[in-house]
C-alpha cells in the first residue's frame, strides 16, 4: 500500500488495496447472471417506450451463448470476428458472445468509407463480420460486396436482418457448455485509436484489462450495486463497450443503451428508466444543459461520468449546478483498456474541475522529461507514462511494418499526453505532446488557454492550434464555435484573455467555424485538419 506521506517527484507507485481478478468479459455475464438472473440487464433506448426491447440477465447470458456457437460455425477461437454496428442490443449480445466463443472482438466504426473500412479489416485480419445492413440505407452492405475480393482472410458476412436465423444456429443450448475455456490473458478486443494523426492503430486488449478496469473504476468513484447506467457513447469505442458496458455488469447494474446522444432523448431515458448514473462527452453535456427540459427531466441522476477531451472547469460547474449531480473527470485511452486516472468522492471543486484525480488502483504513474527520459519533479508538465495490468498487449498491423512501440522495457506505457503531478498524485492534463504549442522557444499548452477562452459568454467550444511563423517558429490561434451572441470581435476575446494569461499565451488569430469540428474518436477534435485548414485559408476568420 503507498505510504500517505507527500510525493518528493512525480513518481506514484500502484496502490494495491484490492486483487486484480482473473476474469473474462464472458465470466463477467455468467456470474451476474447467476447472481441476479431475473434482474434487468439490457435496455434498447430508442425514443417510442413501447418499442423498448429488455433483456433480464438470464435472457442476455442465454442470447449471448447461443451466438457464440452460432460464431464458431463461422470462426475458431483465436480468430477475429468483426462488428460494425452503430448502438443497438444486438451489438451488445454479440460482444459477449464473442467473448464466450474465444474469438476477438474487431470493434469498426460503421461511418467508415471504403478506404478506412479496408485499412481496419484487413489490418484485423477478421474472418467473419458481423454488420448493421440497413443502417444509412445499406451503406454497409455496398462497402463489404465492393471490398469482398480485395479481403482475403474474410470468410462469412453475417448482416442484422439476418441475426435472428443466425442465432437459431447456435440454438443447441443458452448455457456455456461445450464452448471453449477462455483465459483472462487471452486477446478479447481490436479496438482501433483515434488515429490523431496518420492511420489509426490498432490496440489488442486482453479479458483481464477490459474487465477490471471498468470495476475498478466503478468502484473507486462509488456507483452502487444496481445502478441503472445510461449510455450514449458509440460501443465501438471502448468508452461504451468497456468502461460503460462491463463496468455495469460487474455492478450487477441495468445498461440502459441509447440509440443515439440527442438531448431529447437522453432526458427521455433518464426520466422513463430512472436513471441513476451516465456517461459522456463534452459535447453531450453540453447539449443537454442547454436544454432546459432535458435538465429538468434529469431529476434521478447522482453521478456523471466525463472525459475523452480537456474538459473545462466551467463545464463542470454547470452540470453539478444544473442537474445535481456529482461529476467525476476520468482520464485514459484506449491502450490503457482505457481508464487511467479519475476523481474521487468528495474531490474538491477545484480537484473536479482542473485535475483527472489520481490513478486507478494497480497502476504505476510517473511523468517524465520527454527529451531525457528522467522523472520530472512535481508540478511540472511533462510525458505521463502509466505501467500496470491494464496497458495493451501491443498494436496488430496485419501484414504491414509494425508501428514504434509506445511501450518501452521496462512496461511503461508513453501516453503522449502531457501532465503535470502534484504532492498527492493528482494528475492535470495539459495537452497533447504533438500538440505542444512552441512560440518563440516558450512551450504552450493548448489545454490552458482554452479554458480561458471558453470562460467568456460567447464560445461555445474552441480549439487552439499553431500556426507556422517565420520568425517565432509557430504562433497561436483559436479556433472557435460561438454561441450566437452578436458582436463578438478578436480584439473583445484578446483582452479577455488578457486579465488571465501571460502575453506570449494569448491567441494572435482568431477563427469561427460552424457545425461540428472535425473529429476522430468520441469528443476528439482533429487538431492536425484544423491546422491545415487555416493554413490554406478555409478557415473564416473573426473579425
Amino acid at each position: 500500500m503507498v505510504s500517505a506521506s507527500p510525493l518528493r517527484d512525480s513518481y506514484r507507485p500502484a496502490e494495491q488495496p484490492a486483487a486484480v481478478l482473473d476474469t473474462t468479459v464472458g465470466s463477467v455475464l455468467a456470474q451476474a447472471a447467476a447472481a441476479v438472473g431475473d434482474r434487468i440487464a439490457l435496455v434498447e433506448g430508442v425514443t417510442d417506450p413501447a418499442r423498448r426491447r429488455r433483456w433480464t440477465y438470464a435472457g442476455l447470458y442465454g442470447d449471448a451463448c447461443r451466438a457464440a456457437r452460432a460464431i464458431l460455425r463461422h470462426a475458431g477461437p483465436g480468430e477475429r470476428v468483426a462488428l460494425l454496428s452503430p448502438n443497438r442490443p444486438e451489438w451488445v449480445i454479440a460482444q459477449f458472445g464473442a467473448a464466450l466463443a474465444g474469438v476477438t472482438l474487431v470493434t469498426v466504426n460503421p461511418g467508415y468509407v471504403d478506404r478506412e473500412l479496408h485499412h481496419a479489416l484487413a489490418v484485423s485480419g477478421a474472418v467473419l463480420v458481423i454488420y448493421d445492413d440497413g443502417w444509412r440505407d445499406g451503406q454497409l452492405d455496398g462497402s463489404l460486396r465492393r471490398l469482398g475480393p480485395r479481403l482475403g482472410a474474410l470468410r462469412h458476412r453475417v448482416p442484422l436482418s439476418d441475426w435472428p436465423r443466425f442465432l437459431g444456429h447456435g440454438s443447441e443450448g443458452d448455457s456455456a457448455a461445450g464452448l471453449p475455456a477462455v483465459a483472462p490473458g487471452e486477446p478479447a478486443l481490436l479496438q482501433f485509436t483515434s488515429g490523431r494523426t496518420g492511420t489509426p492503430k490498432a490496440a489488442l486488449l486482453h479479458h483481464r484489462g477490459v474487465t477490471n478496469v471498468p470495476r475498478s473504476c466503478f468502484e473507486t468513484i462509488g456507483i452502487p450495486a444496481g445502478t441503472v447506467f445510461l449510455n450514449p457513447l458509440p460501443l465501438f469505442h471502448a468508452a461504451g463497450c468497456c468502461t460503460s458496458l462491463l463496468g455495469t455488469v460487474a455492478r450487477h447494474g441495468t445498461f440502459v443503451l441509447a440509440a443515439d446522444a440527442t438531448p431529447g432523448l437522453t432526458a427521455a431515458l433518464v426520466a422513463d428508466e430512472n436513471v441513476d448514473a451516465m456517461g459522456g462527452v463534452t459535447t453531450t453535456l453540453i447539449r443537454l444543459l442547454d436544454n432546459p427540459q432535458a435538465c429538468r427531466a434529469a431529476s434521478s441522476l447522482t453521478h456523471v461520468l466525463i472525459g475523452a477531451s480537456t474538459v473545462p472547469p466551467d463545464l463542470i460547474r454547470r452540470i453539478e449546478t444544473a442537474l445535481g449531480v456529482e461529476v467525476f473527470n476520468l482520464y485514459g485511452q484506449t491502450e490503457l483498456s482505457p481508464v487511467f486516472a479519475t476523481t474521487r468522492i468528495g474531490d474538491s471543486d477545484a480537484d473536479k474541475a482542473c485535475t483527472v484525480g489520481k490513478p486507478l488502483p494497480q497502476a504505476d504513474c510517473k511523468i517524465i522529461d520527454p527529451a531525457t527520459g528522467d522523472v520530472v519533479p512535481l508540478n511540472t508538465a511533462g510525458e505521463l507514462c502509466a505501467r500496470g495490468y491494464q496497458v495493451m498487449m501491443g498494436y496488430s498491423t496485419g501484414p504491414q511494418a509494425p508501428p514504434d512501440s509506445p511501450v518501452d522495457g521496462q512496461g511503461w506505457l508513453h501516453t503522449g499526453d502531457l501532465a503535470a503531478m502534484d504532492h498527492r498524485g493528482y494528475l492535470t492534463i495539459t495537452g497533447r505532446l504533438r500538440d505542444l504549442i512552441i512560440r518563440g522557444g516558450e512551450n504552450i499548452h493548448p489545454a490552458e488557454v482554452e479554458a480561458v477562452v471558453l470562460a467568456h459568454a460567447a464560445i461555445e467550444d474552441v480549439a487552439v492550434i499553431g500556426l507556422p511563423h517565420p520568425v517565432l517558429g509557430e504562433t497561436i490561434a483559436a479556433v472557435l464555435r460561438l454561441h450566437g451572441v452578436a458582436g463578438v470581435t478578436s480584439a473583445e476575446l484578446a483582452r479577455h484573455c488578457a486579465s488571465r494569461l501571460s502575453r506570449h499565451k494569448i491567441p494572435e488569430r482568431w477563427f469561427v467555424i460552424t457545425g461540428e469540428f472535425p473529429q476522430v474518436g468520441v469528443g476528439k477534435v482533429r487538431k492536425s485538419v484544423l491546422r491545415q485548414r487555416a493554413v490554406e485559408g478555409m478557415l473564416e476568420p473573426l473579425p
